[in-house]
């Protein structure tokens, strides 16, 4: 089966970060270099939404399963949770102090959390409601490249790194509500 061109979408002025489907299938996120977060029609590649630029590059996006949140982060641990009504609004965030670059965001299945993780290995997770802080979750020893809640377990997958390669993937896990690591199988 041949695939179909997409075509280009043009909106951002600085290159393109980082990109999204979202859950509906119909629309993307995208964030670029300046900070810039555009929503698009994936049929008509029109922008659908601006929303409220994002501090610095955006390293990593998420949006949330129900399709109202979407995350946005960059370095130095600046992540962004945004309200996605029109015409879209950020949430404030508990403050962590963290610091390191953010290299992966991740919604949980229900919408109701999200997990940050970095390129020193922290993970940190947040209620979506209340834009509270939960937990971090320790014992990652790199960067990750990858972060899941699923069934109660985050997981993560290191990037991959000279030190790691012949190891890699690499793999940790941990119990969300008691941040206990999981023996991966």
């Amino acid at each position: 089966k041949a695939v179909e061109k997409a075509g280009r979408f043009r909106a951002h002025q600085a290159p393109v970060t980082s990109a999204v489907l979202a859950p509906d299938g119909r629309t993307a996120l995208s964030g670029d270099a300046d900070g810039n977060l555009i929503f698009w029609d994936l049929a008509s590649r029109a922008v659908t939404k601006w929303l409220w630029r994002h501090d610095g590059p955006v390293t990593a996006l998420a949006v949330a399963p129900t399709g109202d949140f979407a995350v946005s982060s960059g370095p130095a641990g600046v992540t962004r949770l945004w309200e996605l009504g029109d015409p879209g609004r950020e949430r404030p965030l508990a403050r962590t102090g963290w610091c390191e670059a953010v290299t992966a965001v991740a919604f949980s299945q229900d919408g109701r959390f999200f997990l940050a993780a970095g390129s020193a290995g922290r993970i940190n997770l947040w209620a979506v409601a209340t834009g509270g802080y939960l937990r971090g979750f320790q014992g990652a020893d790199g960067p990750i490249a990858a972060v899941r809640c699923a069934d109660g377990i985050v997981t993560a997958t290191a990037a991959p790194t000279i030190a790691n390669l012949p190891n890699h993937p690499i793999v940790w896990r941990w119990h969300a509500e008691t941040g206990k690591p999981q023996r991966c199988a």
